[in-house]
């Protein structure tokens, strides 16, 4: 439609403009790295971009493009982070989004993932509202739509853990958690599920393979 100073083109839907958007950014960073994320740093947060900055890091195609736009992220020191963790948050809804990461860097960010998620659900501010739904929730929806390969990595991780004894009942109920597909699966494991941590207990119920419940009564149990 018309305009005073030119002609602009409307979208009736935002998946369009957020499309178009996205790779107007793709070209940007290819030309000027620096230029596109002093453009984007302080739109990391702003709902209205949320769906841009994905798009626009899966779009980027290749692995060390992709890993140095999330580290970026990671570094961004966002107000209150140490509090809502959403720099890292953000960095773990890339993940989801199938955009392509070195895999060292990949395993280190769900590391810290992880490492968040069990620091909250071991201590009382998993008992906080707000806790959950800005910290604790946004995880469980990171790791239950990880890959294959990251499950694995994530349910090797977990067993890592079983070595200190102050986590070994927490990480083992996190490995079960990982462990099923959906709420109709039932397994033996459920005989040491009274110890476990509730929220983990919970998350449990959403991912992976059977067989690993197995391993958590055998840790549990003791045999």
């Amino acid at each position: 439609y018309g305009y005073d100073k030119g002609e602009l083109i409307k979208f009736q839907h935002d998946t369009f403009r957020e499309y178009f958007a996205a790779q107007r950014l793709v070209s940007n960073w290819k030309q000027n790295k620096s230029q596109t994320w002093k453009f984007l740093r302080p739109r990391l947060h702003h709902p209205a971009w949320r769906e841009v900055i994905l798009l626009f890091v899966v779009s980027l195609n290749d692995e060390q493009s992709a890993t140095e736009f999330i580290q970026k992220v990671l570094n961004a020191k966002s107000e209150y982070e140490k509090e809502l963790h959403r720099d890292l948050l953000l960095a773990g809804e890339c993940l989801n989004s199938g955009v392509n990461l070195e895999a060292v860097f990949y395993r280190m960010l769900l590391k810290r993932l992880l490492y968040l998620y069990l620091g909250y659900i071991l201590t009382e501010r998993s008992t906080h509202q707000f806790a959950y739904q800005t910290v604790i929730e946004p995880i469980e929806v990171i790791l239950t739509g990880a890959s294959s390969d990251a499950r694995i990595f994530i349910q090797d991780l977990l067993l890592s853990l079983t070595k200190s004894r102050r986590i070994k009942n927490s990480s083992i109920s996190a490995l079960y958690q990982l462990s099923r597909k959906n709420d109709n699966e039932v397994s033996l494991s459920f005989l040491g599920v009274s110890i476990f941590n509730k929220d983990l207990r919970n998350l449990l119920q959403k991912i992976s393979p059977p067989s690993f419940f197995f391993i958590g009564t055998y840790l549990v149990l003791g045999f």
